[in-house]
C-alpha cells in the first residue's frame, strides 16, 4: 500500500513539471496568444502566477475530496478541532498519520519480524506496555526524549535537507548558462515529466519487493546508498548537449536526466517510506 501511495506521488510528478514548465511566463512563451496580450501586464509582473493557480486549485480539490471520503481512523474521544483564531468553528478534520500509514503495515502491531526489527532498537526506559494508560498527554517533548523516536526523526530531517537542496539546485543548473545547460522553463517540465514516468513503472515492484525481501532497515540503507550519490552523474548531461542547439536539449540528454533522476526519486522515497513506518513503530499506538 504505501508503494500504492508513492505511486500516487508519482502521477503528480509526472503531470506537474509539465504543468509548471508550460505555463511559466507565459508573455516570454506565448508572445502571440491573445489571451497573455489580454493579461499582459499582469502576467508581465507575475510570470509564475498561472502553475501557482493551477497548483492551488489541484489543493483546493484533493481537500475537498479527502474531507468528504476518506475516513478518519483516530477514536472520537481523541480527536481535536483545528480552529484559525479568532474564528472558534471547525474548519478540517484532525488526520492522524497513523491512521494514514497503519494500513501501510503488512505485519501486526504487536508481532512479526518487521515489528520485532524496529522494537529491537528501542531502549528499556523507552518502552513499557502498551496497555499502560498514560498519566499525562503525549507532546512533541514527551516524544523528543524517546530516543528510537529521536534518533529516526533526525535522520529524517537530514535526509530530507539533502533531497530538497537537490531539488532546489537542479533547475539552477538546467537554467545556468555558465556552468549549466543553458535550457528553459518548458525544458525543464519535460525532463521531470519524464522522470515521473520512469518513477511510476519501477518505484512499486521496487518498494514491495525490497522491503519484504530484505526488511526495513537494509532498504532503507539501499535507498541512501542508491539516492543522492547517484547526483553526481547529472553534469554527465553537460557532454551528452554539447551539440544541441542553445536552448535546447538533446534526445539523450533529456532521457539520461529523466532515467537519472528518477533513480534517486524511486530511491529516496525507500528512506523516506520506511523511515515513516519505523518512526511510527518507535511510538506507542497510544501516543500516536
Amino acid at each position: 500500500m504505501m508503494a500504492l501511495v508513492g505511486g500516487m506521488w508519482g502521477f503528480g510528478f509526472l503531470i506537474n513539471p509539465a504543468i509548471t514548465g508550460y505555463l511559466s511566463d507565459p508573455v516570454k512563451q506565448y508572445p502571440n496568444s491573445e489571451a497573455v496580450r489580454v493579461f499582459e501586464s499582469f502576467l508581465t509582473a507575475f510570470p509564475f502566477f498561472l502553475p501557482n493557480l493551477v497548483g492551488c486549485i489541484f489543493c483546493l480539490i484533493a481537500y475537498v475530496l479527502v474531507h468528504k471520503f476518506v475516513e478518519e481512523t483516530l477514536p472520537l474521544n481523541r480527536r481535536q478541532s483545528f480552529t484559525i483564531f479568532p474564528c472558534r468553528k471547525k474548519i478540517m478534520r484532525t488526520v492522524s498519520s497513523w491512521g494514514l500509514f497503519k494500513h501501510l503495515h503488512e505485519d501486526s502491531e504487536t508481532g512479526g519480524p518487521v515489528f520485532e526489527e524496529v522494537v529491537a532498537l528501542l531502549p528499556d526506559e523507552c518502552g513499557g506496555s502498551e496497555n499502560e494508560l498514560p498519566t499525562e498527554p503525549a507532546t512533541i517533548s514527551s516524544l523528543w526524549k524517546r530516543q528510537a523516536t529521536r534518533e529516526h526523526l533526525l535522520t529524517n530531517w537530514a535526509y530530507a535537507f539533502l533531497i530538497v537542496s537537490l531539488d532546489e539546485s537542479f533547475p539552477l543548473f538546467c537554467l545556468s548558462k555558465a556552468s549549466g545547460l543553458a535550457i528553459h522553463e518548458k525544458n525543464i517540465g519535460d525532463i521531470f515529466s519524464g522522470t515521473g514516468f520512469f518513477y511510476i513503472t519501477i518505484q512499486y515492484f521496487l518498494l514491495t519487493g525490497l522491503v519484504k525481501k530484505f526488511g526495513f532497515y537494509p532498504t532503507m540503507r539501499i535507498g541512501a546508498y542508491a539516492s543522492v550519490p547517484f547526483c553526481a552523474l547529472i553534469p554527465l548531461s553537460l557532454i551528452t548537449n554539447e551539440d544541441a542547439p542553445e536552448g535546447t536539449l538533446a534526445p539523450a540528454t533529456l532521457l539520461l536526466l529523466s532515467a537519472m533522476y528518477a533513480v534517486v526519486r524511486v530511491f529516496s522515497l525507500l528512506v523516506f517510506s520506511t523511515l515513516v513506518m519505523t518512526t511510527n513503530r518507535t511510538v506507542p499506538s497510544r501516543d500516536r
